[in-house]
């Protein structure tokens, strides 16, 4: 498609695409992963019972078939005046929701920063750019091991990976 000749070209990469199938047997609808082997029924895949029952009962019209874009890692987060945090400083899957957490700890990072600089602005971004370089690989890590889970159980533990990981690592600054 256009579109995604052209996110490429804006360094965005396409991940997952959810769509809906019908199963011809049971006249059931359900929902997968393209190619990612979920299951074809979500509550006898491991999924909440409510939730499964939620997302069965949405009519295919009222559901959005948006691919999820990644934008690729950056060679840096800093400049000479400038810093990159949050959002603006990464491209990380919705699949973890780390977004939020990870804008508040760029804030403590560079603050920290530049109170153990004293002034000096160019050695302050350049260990905040240091620091949260693999701070985010790490994320990015446990990031694709989550949105490639073949099932609840594997996302589930892939996801508990993630957060006891956040929580005995924490950030330089924080």
């Amino acid at each position: 498609m256009a579109g995604d000749r052209g996110a490429a070209r804006a360094g965005l990469t396409p991940r997952s695409v959810i769509r809906p199938s019908v199963s011809r047997q049971s006249g059931h609808r359900h929902r997968q992963g393209a190619g990612a082997g979920a299951p074809a029924h979500l509550a006898e895949g491991g999924w909440n019972a409510a939730l499964a029952g939620l997302i069965e009962g949405t009519p295919d019209e009222a559901i959005l078939h948006n691919q999820i874009m990644f934008v690729r890692p950056l060679p840096t987060f800093v400049s000479r005046r400038v810093v990159l945090a949050g959002d603006a400083a990464h491209g990380l899957s919705p699949h973890i929701a780390a977004s939020g957490t990870l804008g508040v700890e760029d804030v403590g990072v560079l603050a920290r920063a530049l109170a153990d600089n004293c002034g000096d602005i160019a050695s302050a971004l350049k260990e905040y750019d240091a620091d949260r370089r693999v701070r985010y690989e790490g994320v990015r890590e446990h990031s694709r091991a989550v949105e490639s889970a073949d099932d609840a159980p594997s996302y589930a533990e892939h996801y508990a990976a993630f957060s006891h990981w956040m929580l005995a690592e924490p950030p330089r600054g924080g």
